[in-house]
This record gives structure tokens, sequence and C-alpha cells, in this order.
């Protein structure tokens, strides 16, 4: 390579230019000098391969994963990582694992996971929790459960995603099973809890069940909040049971919360869709006592 000086670069001028880069946003030129630097035989340092995985992993494969399909760039990254002697943290098997998880390549996730053990890093909850969502949004419900009986310690994040994925699957018995057991976990029910239960309950026709975990939640302390009320709302709304809807409404502004425009549409559509062009009229005309008077044209046609 030629140069005007005697002196040829180091590892510490190629970290620098890299983490100048990286800071800039410069992915692909920090990539490419990383790529330079192995040519020019520098050996890296764990603080390269930190820029390096940041530049890879945090800015294109979290971010951009699916879309730039970088998974295996990040893969081989990690390899030669290794391969230099280089150990890699928590952090950056867990940017693999949630890259992996992203593209459905949960199987692949977990042998990732295996691979860190071995080498001495154990996963964190963070990990686990990446490992979940993915088993979840792949419609593997029971291999997420399996997961969470092994596990030594679980949060209330884990059994909420679970949970989830139970009912996105119509694995009813099994959620409510979940469900029972987070007081005894040490991690009681929280709102979150509570809002994927009763929009669960309403997705497979449970609505008095619905009505009935409302009830719970008030009853074990746990306050409703907007997306409580607006899920249940809703779900009334979309199967035509206008009068729970009203007094799931009555309830609602009863404590305290208030409806905005795009609430109050979304039920006043519903209504003329079904034909009753009465209650939406009185609906609109509520809207304008409470100020909120931003209705789509589409509602008072």
């Amino acid at each position: 390579m030629p140069c005007r000086f005697a002196v040829a670069p180091s590892f510490c001028s190629y970290n620098v230019i890299l983490s100048t880069l990286a800071r800039a946003d410069c992915h692909a030129d920090a990539l490419l000098l990383y790529r330079r630097m192995l040519r020019d035989r520098v050996p890296p340092t764990t603080f390269t391969f930190s820029v390096a995985a940041h530049v890879l992993a945090a800015s294109t494969v979290i971010h951009a994963l699916v879309a730039q399909g970088r998974v295996a760039e990040a893969a081989m990254l990690l390899d030669e990582m290794l391969l230099m002697g280089c150990a890699a943290d928590v952090n950056t098997f867990n940017d693999l694992v949630l890259g992996l998880c992203g593209l459905g390549r949960v199987r692949e996730a977990a042998r990732l996971v295996d691979r860190m053990m071995t080498r001495g890093c154990m996963p964190s909850a963070v990990t686990y929790g990446f490992l979940l969502q993915g088993l979840c949004r792949t419609r593997q419900a029971d291999e997420a459960c399996a997961l969470l009986e092994r596990l030594p310690e679980v949060n209330v994040v884990m059994l909420n995603t679970v949970i989830r994925g139970c009912l996105t699957e119509g694995k009813l018995a099994r959620a409510t099973e979940l469900y029972e057991m987070m007081g005894s976990k040490g991690c009681p029910p929280d709102v979150h809890t509570y809002n994927i239960l009763m929009h669960g309950l309403c997705k497979l026709g449970r609505f008095g069940s619905a009505v009935r975990m409302l009830d719970k939640m008030e009853e074990n302390g746990c306050a409703p909040n907007i997306v409580t009320y607006s899920t249940l709302l809703h779900s009334f709304c979309r199967n035509g049971m206008w009068d729970d809807a009203r007094t799931m409404l009555d309830q609602m502004l009863a404590k305290g919360f208030s409806m905005n425009s795009q609430g109050y549409n979304g039920i006043i559509y519903a209504l003329c869709k079904d034909g009753k062009l009465d209650q939406a009229t009185r609906l609109v005309q509520e809207m304008k006592s409470q100020g909120a008077s931003r209705i789509f044209a589409r509602t008072i046609q």
C-alpha cells in the first residue's frame, strides 16, 4: 500500500476513524474501512469489533434487518470476532438473536443462545424475551410455554408476551393458566396483562368474560387505562353490541377518561354502517358538547 509517511497505520488509527464514521452513521464507509483493516493485516481489537458490531448490528440489523437482509453479515462478523479471540458480550449476542427472530429464524436464534452459553456468556432476561417474542410471532406458543417453564426467573413482560401468543393461537386455557400463576411467580398482572387478556377474549367472542376480567382487574387494585376501555368499547361496536358499548362509554367517561375524536369517529362510523343513524346523530351532538368537533365527513353523510 503506497504511504506518504514512513509509519503505517496502526489499530489505533483505524479505531479512531471507525469510531468517527460510526458516530456519523456512515455505516457503509465504516464497514469498508474495517475490511481494509483486515486486508492490511492490522489486527482488530475488542474496541474495533464493538464499533463494527454497532455499525452492523445496532444500526442495520436491529432497525433495518428485514429490509436490508444483513443478518448473514452480522453473523459473519461475530465469527470473525470470536476467531480473533475477542470476546462478544451479551449485547452483541442479543443483537443477533433479535435479528434472527425478526426474520422468523427462531431455531437459529436458539442455537446462537446455546453457543453463547458454551462461551461463558450467560443470556439475560432480554435474550430470553427476544426468543419468546420470536416463538410467539411464528405461532409456536407451546414452545414458548416450554421455554418459560425452563427459565429460573421470569418477569411480567415475558409472561405477557406468551399470554398474547397463546391467545393469538386460540389457546385460552393455557393463557388463563399463565395469568393465574403470575402471582406465584412474583410477577403480579399489570394493566398490559389485563388489556391483552380482554383483547384476546373479545377476539374469541368471549365478551362476558372480558367484562368480568375488567371487574377482576379493579378488584385486584390494577387501575384500567384508556386502552382497557377502548378495547372493550370498539369490540362491542364491531359486533353490534350497542347497549354494551353505550354502557362502557358512560363508565369510561365517569372514570374521568375522555374519548378523542378518532375514538368517537370509529363508534359513529360503526353506528352508521349498522343503520343506526339516530344514535349516531346523538353521539355527534355529544361530541360537540364535549368539544370534540372534528368529525370525518363519512360519519355524518
